[in-house]
C-alpha cells in the first residue's frame, strides 16, 4: 500500500517538474489548415488586421516559398498601403516567445518587414540585394512571453514569412497537483479499509 502511493507520488512529481520545461515549435505553413479567413497551425493562428480590428480577407499561405531549391508554403504578407497586417496568437489566449523565423522580402529595400506587438511600427528587418531565399533572422529577445506579435509588410511589397520558430511556456497547474495527492490518498485510505 505504501509502495503503491510513493509510486503514485513519484510519478506525480515527476510529470509536474516535467511540466515546467517550456515546448517549441516551427510553424512552415505545410502542416496547417485555413478555417474561414484565418489560418492555424501548431496550436497557433493567423489572422489578418487592418487598423486594429480583424478584417474579412483570407490570410494567403502560398506554396511558392523557395527554400533549399524546394517550393514550400510560406506567409504572404498582404499590402500595407491600406492598413491590413498579420497577427500571430495562440488559439486561446497565452504567451510564447519569437525565437526566429525566415523572410523574402523586396530585395535591398531597408526596411523590409517589420515585427511589432502592436500592428504599426515595430522592428524593421532587411534583406540583402538579389536574395531569392528566404533569409533567416536571429534571435529575437524583444518578443519574449508575449501575446500576439503583427508581421507587417513594410513598402507595399510582397514580403513572405516562412519557418517561425516559437517556444511555448509549459505552466503546471499547482491545484491539480494538491488534487492528485489528494485523490492518491483517498484511494489509500479505501484500499486500507478493505484490508482491515
Amino acid at each position: 500500500m505504501i509502495k503503491r502511493l510513493a509510486a503514485g507520488f513519484v510519478a506525480a512529481t515527476m510529470a509536474f517538474g516535467a511540466a515546467g520545461a517550456a515546448s517549441a515549435a516551427t510553424i512552415d505553413f505545410d502542416n496547417g489548415s485555413s478555417i474561414g479567413n484565418d489560418w492555424y497551425e501548431d496550436g497557433f493562428v493567423f489572422q489578418t488586421f487592418r487598423n486594429g480590428s480583424p478584417h474579412n480577407s483570407a490570410v494567403s499561405t502560398p506554396n511558392g516559398c523557395v527554400e533549399n531549391g524546394a517550393n514550400t508554403g510560406c506567409l504572404l504578407l498582404p499590402n500595407n498601403n491600406n492598413g491590413r497586417v498579420v497577427k500571430m496568437s495562440r488559439v486561446g489566449g497565452g504567451t510564447f516567445s519569437l525565437l526566429s523565423f525566415s523572410f523574402d522580402g523586396r530585395d535591398g529595400q531597408s526596411p523590409a518587414l517589420f515585427v511589432s506587438e502592436t500592428d504599426s511600427g515595430g522592428t524593421g528587418f532587411t534583406e540583402g540585394n538579389n536574395s531569392n531565399v528566404m533569409t533567416p533572422t536571429g534571435p529575437l529577445s524583444q518578443f519574449m512571453n508575449v501575446s500576439m506579435i503583427f508581421f507587417i509588410d513594410a513598402q507595399n511589397g510582397s514580403s513572405r514569412v516562412d519557418n517561425i520558430e516559437v517556444s511555448v511556456p509549459n505552466v503546471p497547474i499547482p491545484a491539480a497537483g494538491f488534487l492528485l495527492v489528494v485523490g492518491l490518498g483517498t484511494l489509500g485510505m479505501m484500499g486500507r479499509r478493505k484490508t482491515a
